[in-house]
């Protein structure tokens, strides 16, 4: 439909973030012609950039009533229904929409993520699958969001396989080091220079550097780009590596280059042999020491915490919790310790009230020692859990129903590191029997 002036005026408001002015337009519109789907449309999409999702809602609805097979409007009610967690509904008007055209690729993946949302892996597969066979079988989106599903699930020749596709992803950064050939055969390694370069964040960088020791045991010389704040930890995996900070701009002097986190499909990896030997990195000796003395004034075991993540990745919230749900874990039978980066005023409070001990805004290594020293660390997913795994400290790990794939499905223990324990949500952004649970399980630790 053609749109007047007001609502080309309206468009752009919109494209310029002026949301309120968007609506006052298509409300001059509607209250000429109360018929105007296109009015109620625009009206829609500016409440649900205000985060009204309940008005955004109500615009769309009156323009079903007008209309119901404005594809558009079901599209624009279904992300207004994830966004207020009323996932079912969200899902109904998914299917709506695809009634009237299914061959919409971005409509699939959006019903995929709120399927995972809500922990149904099942049919998230499903909708990945359908855009593969039925509208793009290139489409590397869907592949890339597949291989997520896929391993997840455990499958991890197929997920780690589509897990290339990661690098066409909008938000994933692109390959580098192209101009060097890919390893992509591990029996041409021998005596040959390979550079592994990082990606992903710190807690990538600690789970897979394993597989960096595992290229040198076949022989190869290994260069290792590592965060500069991680390289004095990620240098105690093995002295035979060479390990150079990623500052360093002088890197193509190399027989091949691969990705950190291509490693695991080169290896062929399984849930079986995954290499896991623990501890693989350590602890600087000087800070393990002056920890070791500083934590030997509490005398009852130790434990970390970890309630909320300083990621400003947009699904970082839901990993996070309000520190308020940690007071059933709280036992007069232990020491607790705040290993948070950054705490809020009523965090402070909370920590003052339980006699919880802040540790938190250390660098790397101090947070590495620090660990080394305590007899627990509970944590939802962030980098401590990871630190604590490799450390070979158990490490109770908290996630969410929609979490990384690296905590898989259906279990309690986890195949990366043997001193982990995960305790996953039953339902969606509900943390109540997750700590229930370790409330039970605290009592008899250490017993």
């Amino acid at each position: 439909m053609k749109l007047n002036i007001n609502l080309n005026k309206a468009n752009d408001c919109i494209k310029k973030g002026l949301y309120n002015d968007a609506i006052k337009l298509c409300d001059e519109e509607i209250n000429l012609d109360p018929k105007n789907s296109v009015a109620w449309i625009i009206k829609g999409i500016a409440n649900l950039q205000l985060e009204d999702y309940e008005n955004s809602i109500t615009c769309n609805n009156k323009a079903l009533e007008l209309n119901s097979n404005l594809q558009v409007a079901w599209l624009n009610k279904a992300v207004a229904y994830k966004k207020s967690w009323q996932l079912k509904e969200s899902i109904s008007a998914y299917k709506k929409a695809i009634k009237i055209n299914p061959k919409l690729n971005t409509m699939w993946i959006n019903l995929a993520r709120v399927y995972e949302t809500m922990g149904n892996y099942t049919e998230s597969e499903k909708c990945y699958e359908y855009i593969l066979k039925n509208i793009d079988q290139n489409d590397s989106l869907a592949k890339f969001n597949l291989s997520l599903v896929l391993l997840k699930k455990g499958n991890f020749k197929e997920g780690f396989k589509n897990f290339e596709f990661r690098f066409d992803h909008p938000l994933y950064g692109k390959r580098r080091f192209i101009k060097l050939p890919l390893l992509e055969n591990l029996k041409i390694v021998k005596d040959k220079k390979i550079l592994v370069w990082m990606e992903g964040g710190f807690g990538d960088a600690i789970l897979f550097c394993r597989y960096v020791e595992k290229l040198l045991e076949l022989g190869a010389h290994i260069t290792y780009e590592v965060q500069p704040s991680l390289i004095d930890i990620i240098k105690t995996l093995n002295p035979k590596i060479n390990y150079v900070s990623s500052k360093n701009k002088e890197l193509d002097d190399f027989d091949f280059q691969i990705p950190l986190m291509s490693l695991p499909l080169l290896f062929e990896t399984n849930l079986k042999n995954i290499p896991n030997k623990t501890p693989y990195l350590k602890a600087d000796k000087k800070l393990d020491n002056y920890w070791k003395l500083e934590l030997k004034k509490y005398s009852k075991p130790k434990i970390g915490l970890v309630w909320s993540s300083s990621s400003s990745a947009a699904l970082a919230k839901f990993r996070s919790m309000n520190i308020k749900n940690l007071q059933p874990i709280i036992n007069k039978q232990y020491h607790y310790f705040s290993l948070q980066n950054s705490i809020s005023d009523n965090d402070t409070i909370f920590l003052k009230k339980n006699n919880i001990i802040n540790l938190g805004n250390q660098n790397l290594d101090n947070i590495f020692a620090i660990i080394n020293n305590l007899d627990l660390v509970i944590s939802i997913d962030t980098l401590f859990a990871q630190i604590a795994g490799s450390l070979n400290i158990p490490i109770w790990v908290m996630v969410n129903l929609d979490s990384d794939w690296k905590w898989l499905l259906w279990r309690k223990d986890s195949p990366w590191h043997s001193s982990m324990k995960v305790y996953s949500q039953k339902d969606y952004n509900n943390w109540t029997d997750v700590i229930k649970t370790i409330q039970k399980e605290l009592t008899y630790f250490l017993k």
